[in-house]
């Protein structure tokens, strides 16, 4: 069976809740329209994958290296689909590039390739009529590139990416476990020594949501944690995935009714920050961001 690896937005961006009405607009696209044209063509399909650990990237990466086929969708232009599409151009392999109709402009070195525009609206009546075309614009692109990818017809391309030659997987892959228990040590290492974090809560500064320490001691997440908290931990942690930043809930500071979300070792923009302070500000929580400095800071 031939392959399709799926390559899209994870979430939908804040700015534009209002304009698709769906919070979870990109996984209804996947589950009610890439799904059932992809079945149509008889494909195993490989689901888009959150962006964050090493370990989460190097299986992105393996599916755009083996996948029979790409279904790229660029809607919202999102930077990390942008990122793979381009480390499949690299190796020379098919992709079928989808975009939703509120899709302005199609950026200028991928316009040449021909871009399906499909009805983002996922109305029964329109998904009766989506789903074939979409389907078809599929099967057109696995007979018309050949296994080829169509950005080297139209430039010219010649040197193409080779895969990565690993002489033992399995040992690779335990360097890579070992890399992150080494850094795990570090830290429990620094938490040890340091009796700053001695007790169960930390006192942060009055004027700074976002610390840029070692680890902050918290309790655990828990029925009494207040529900307002559920809406922002779910909207900040979609703002830190447009960085492919993994933000997940270290704790609750009971004491000072404060969330602590921590973003392990992955950095997030100043920008990004300023945003998920907005947010908590619009909804009224609390919270503390642990995160290593922005590069250039």
């Amino acid at each position: 069976m031939a392959t399709c690896f799926v390559v899209m937005p994870i979430t939908t961006p804040e700015s534009i809740f209002e304009q698709y009405g769906d919070k979870e607009h990109f996984k209804h696209v996947f589950d009610h329209l890439f799904v059932p044209a992809l079945n149509v063509g008889g494909y195993g399909i490989t689901p888009p994958s959150a962006s964050g650990s090493d370990l989460i990237q190097a299986e992105i990466i393996k599916n755009l290296e083996t996948s029979d086929l790409v279904l790229c969708d660029i809607s919202t232009f999102n930077p990390n689909v942008f990122f793979e599409l381009g480390i499949r151009t690299a190796l020379d392999r098919p992709v079928a590039l989808v975009m939703d109709n509120y899709t302005p402009k199609i950026p200028f070195d991928t316009s040449s390739i021909n871009t399906h525009t499909y009805n983002a609206s996922l109305m029964p009546w329109s998904l009766e009529t989506e789903i074939p075309k979409l389907a078809r614009h599929i099967a057109d692109v696995a007979s018309r590139e050949g296994g080829r990818n169509p950005l080297w017809r139209y430039f010219g391309l010649t040197q193409r990416a080779a895969p990565a030659e690993i002489a033992d997987p399995t040992e690779a892959k335990l360097q890579l476990v070992i890399e992150g228990l080494t850094q795990l040590t570090k830290q429990v290492s620094s938490l040890k020594a340091d009796n700053t974090y001695a007790n169960s809560t930390f006192t942060f500064p009055a004027d700074m949501s976002t610390y840029t320490g070692g680890p902050i001691y918290s309790t655990p997440l828990s029925n009494s944690t207040p529900q307002k908290f559920d809406e922002f931990i779910k909207r900040a942690a979609a703002i830190a995935a447009r960085e492919s930043a993994s933000l997940e809930v270290q704790g609750y500071d009971e004491m000072r009714e404060r969330i602590v979300l921590n973003t392990g070792n992955w950095p997030l923009s100043i920008s990004s920050q300023k945003e998920i302070d907005r947010l908590a500000g619009r909804l009224k929580v609390n919270f503390t961001l642990v995160t290593p400095k922005p590069l250039g800071t």
